[in-house]
């Protein structure tokens, strides 16, 4: 029975193992990865997820973002602020993100007017970063289709969320991208399980699965578009809502800050 035991042991280990490996420079496609991974998600290729980029301090991937014009990133305020010791680049077209891909320098970082840290958590929780040259040179490069409609969106709709996080307790933060499958909760819902007296220009999504590390920045999808960035969450809870800054909300300083950047360079 030992015997037995080990051997299927082995196997699915090998198993796993080998799925893992079927992957080029830049990742694979809907294959089922290890523990380094979380349960629930699936590998997937930045040629899917053009508009996302890893942003860095110094060498070390520290944040996701997402192409927003061809000289301008996205990215969630508290992945500016964290890391001042070293200057801040992006990494375009890898699906792995300590191989391969483009390094671009970032020549300016603007927090959302709005941006504060409150008691429980992130308000107006965005920043754009300026690059030193076109991103759009890169082939796998594209701007994202950002969501401008204010309407809500309902309860239980599904979302992903994009990004290269490892699940809670994994030695690295940062492993090959992956999108993770979420449901809409409602504002409401989510404000009673925080406790907190949430701003209007937030929206949340859960998982049942532990939200993974290293993916705050990254973009929630709903279709073709993006939807929210992510801000904060209780990231060891299954099912707890995580909290994105919804685009469609914030979209007027978005546009704003395009519009001031395409006028002045």
């Amino acid at each position: 029975m030992d015997r037995v035991l080990v051997f299927v042991a082995v196997t699915i280990r090998v198993f796993y193992t080998t799925l893992a490996e079927i992957s080029d420079s830049h990742g694979s496609h809907n294959v089922l990865r290890d523990s380094e991974r979380c349960l629930n998600e699936l590998l997937t290729s930045i040629k899917d997820y053009p508009y996302l980029v890893v942003i860095r301090s110094g060498d070390f991937p520290v944040c996701s973002g997402v192409i927003v014009s061809e000289m301008q990133i996205l990215t969630s305020n508290q992945c500016t602020n964290r890391w001042p010791i070293e200057p801040l680049t992006v990494k375009i077209g890898c699906s792995n993100p300590l191989e391969g891909g483009t390094v671009i320098d970032v020549t300016n970082v603007i927090p959302h007017r709005q941006a504060y840290v409150g008691e429980r958590g992130y308000s107006s929780d965005l920043a754009m970063l300026t690059l030193n040259r076109s991103i759009l040179e890169d082939q796998f490069a594209k701007v994202a289709d950002l969501n401008k409609e204010i309407d809500l969106i309902p309860e239980g709709t599904e979302a992903s969320l994009v990004g290269w996080g490892s699940s809670p307790g994994v030695s690295s933060s940062f492993g090959f991208l992956g999108a993770l499958k979420m449901q809409f909760v409602s504002n409401s819902i989510c404000k009673a399980i925080y406790d907190n007296d949430m701003p209007e220009d937030l929206i949340c999504a859960s998982t049942s699965m532990p939200l993974c590390q290293g993916d705050v920045g990254g973009p929630l999808i709903v279709g073709e578009k993006v939807v929210g960035i992510l801000s904060w969450g209780d990231c060891y809870k299954p099912g707890y809502p995580q909290v994105f800054a919804s685009i469609a909300a914030n979209i007027d300083w978005i546009e704003e800050e395009k519009r001031y950047f395409e006028y002045f360079w």
